[in-house]
């Protein structure tokens, strides 16, 4: 009895229970948007923005208005500022942030020295003062942590592609900079709305603290966000528990505990994940699944059909008019005009730097045209995206993301789900026959920093034909790989020809562009573009690559980055 009535003792008195109902619904608006901070890796930028907010709610306590008020003014002033020096100047996001942060700072405490309670004041905006919270200030956090909570929800899949990759989320047609925006504004939301119960600077422990500790053990971004809103609340409940009976500053204590349970638990998370990762190792019975081939009627297939002929102008699968593309005053591709029909393969040839990569991402629209035009399936790139699936040579995925393999397949579902498409059946099966197509069924629960480099090239390739697509891109998807993953993706791609689907590949082995249908040889500039026989001559190699890569060699060469015979 004496221990139930130590841990219900300091909730007896009213403003005792207004301080633990305000504190969980600042740690439940802040743990939910927490997690998309910490899997942005935006730690600095949530640390910088709860102290931005300080001029705003100290002009409030000095002018005398809503304090309220006055953080949202300054929520909006810190976004604006961040927006301006991004673009006016070229110093990194990181400096602009610190820079306000500092600033925006001294500010406050200027603003707040001139109130006569200048020691209490500043005291009660920068450590909270949770015991004093009133019933409406429960009915507005209550007001803004739906808002939150709500929001994050509804926002899931643009925020979830955001935090996998920025490029693949614009791909996906998930927004990523309407995303963006929006997180910044539910994190000024969630500070605006818990600064009350722990002050500026302590709301930063539970807008981290609660998201890294499950971080440490959650397999998925779902479970990630329901277990950092639990530590929030725990958190919460035990800190006001224990400032009740050490004497000790609630606020303080409510923000330090996620701390805690954080290194707590960090010792524990090794062997946890060390012993689920046994399991999943164990193989599968009946041996390795080996995937068959999707039927016509599959969701994420290519339309079926023998590949049409070239020769009409209407199957010309792109089409360039002096096509030139620029970052800022570098010119990575020359202006450039050629076509490319609806052949089943194509390859893009050149040596390394030639604008192979940028070439690809003007076809996807990726990157801005500086002059000429572009046309892929006789439509502008970002209008063709809905029918192309675009695998970039590079996707790296942050090791904290607790995102499986089968998540990161049907991440390309996103692209005819949108953002409220429900996820049916017949998705899940178009992920399961990706799956079983790459050969990678039994990693399906795997997360994507346990994988091999092979095997992730294989994740994120099943991701591309997961997509309901005409056109499937996939940049160098063959370069330094194993022999069981380049023979399975290479596989793929003679099937999507069968298929009806086009592809279009970049490649530095020279005998890969001799077995496509098409072939591209970019050097600064679109040099040829045909069959094989009439591009890959010795003078347009010799262009290409240099006078000196041809030495004693015919026909087809290597990149001699990538020729052991130098």
């Amino acid at each position: 009895m004496a221990l139930i009535e130590w841990f219900t003792e300091p909730f007896a008195l009213g403003f005792q229970q207004r301080a633990l109902l305000g504190g969980i619904l600042a740690g439940l608006m802040c743990s939910v948007v927490g997690t998309w901070l910490v899997l942005r890796g935006m730690s600095f930028f949530g640390d910088a923005f709860t102290h931005g907010v300080v001029p705003g709610i100290a002009a409030a306590v000095a002018f005398q208005f809503n304090p309220l008020l006055g953080a949202a003014i300054a929520a909006v002033v810190m976004l604006v500022l961040i927006e301006v020096v991004n673009r006016h100047s070229r110093l990194s996001h990181d400096t602009a942030i610190g820079l306000l942060f500092v600033g925006m700072l001294g500010l406050g405490v200027v603003i707040i020295s001139k109130v006569d309670s200048y020691t209490g004041s500043l005291t009660s905006i920068l450590f909270g003062n949770a015991l004093g919270i009133t019933g409406q200030d429960l009915v507005w956090q209550l007001a803004l942590a739906v808002l939150v909570i709500g929001a994050s929800l509804l926002l899931y899949r643009p925020l979830l592609t955001l935090s996998f990759n920025e490029s693949k989320a614009e791909l996906l047609g998930m927004h990523p900079k309407v995303a963006h925006a929006a997180l910044l504004i539910l994190i000024a939301t969630a500070v605006v709305g818990s600064f009350q119960a722990v002050g500026t600077l302590l709301v930063f422990g539970l807008l981290v603290g609660p998201p890294a500790t499950a971080a440490l053990l959650a397999r998925t971004v779902p479970r990630m966000m329901l277990g950092a809103a639990g530590l929030a609340v725990v958190s919460v409940w035990l800190g006001l528990v224990l400032s009740y009976h050490l004497g000790t500053a609630a606020s303080a204590t409510m923000a330090i505990i996620p701390v805690a349970l954080f290194f707590l638990v960090l010792p524990i998370s090794k062997g946890f994940h060390a012993r689920r990762q046994a399991r999943e190792n164990t193989p599968p019975r009946g041996g390795r699944r080996r995937g068959g081939r999707m039927t016509g009627g599959s969701a994420g297939t290519p339309r079926t059909g023998a590949a049409p002929p070239p020769t009409p102008e209407s199957d010309w699968i792109v089409e360039a008019d002096a096509l030139e593309v620029r970052y800022g005053s570098y010119v990575a591709l020359a202006p450039s005009t050629f076509r490319i029909p609806r052949v089943g393969v194509v390859s893009v040839i050149g040596p390394n730097g030639s604008g192979k990569s940028t070439l690809l991402s003007a076809l996807a629209g990726l990157v801005p045209v500086s002059s000429g035009r572009i046309k892929v399936m006789g439509a502008p790139p970002e209008v063709a995206r809905a029918r192309m699936s675009y695998v970039m040579q590079a996707t790296p995925v942050p090791p904290v993301t607790p995102i499986t393999v089968r998540e990161v397949v049907g991440l390309g579902r996103f692209a005819q789900l949108g953002v409220f498409g429900r996820f049916r059946r017949s998705d899940r099966v178009a992920v399961a026959d990706a799956l079983a197509r790459m050969q990678i069924s039994h990693l399906a629960r795997r997360h994507m920093h346990e994988l091999s480099g092979g095997q992730r090239q294989r994740v994120l390739i099943a991701q591309g034909i997961v997509q309901d697509h005409d056109l499937l891109v996939l940049d160098e998807p063959l370069t330094g790989l194993d022999i069981t993953s380049a023979a399975t993706i290479d596989e793929l791609i003679h099937e999507q020809r069968t298929d009806g689907c086009s592809v279009i590949l970049t490649t530095h082995d020279l005998d890969e562009a001799r077995a496509a249908d098409w072939v591209v040889l970019v050097s600064g500039r679109v040099v040829a573009s045909g069959p094989p026989t009439q591009v890959c001559t010795r003078h347009n190699l010799e262009v290409a690559y240099g006078l000196g890569s041809m030495h004693d060699w015919e026909g087809f060469l290597d990149d001699p980055a990538h020729d052991t015979h130098h």
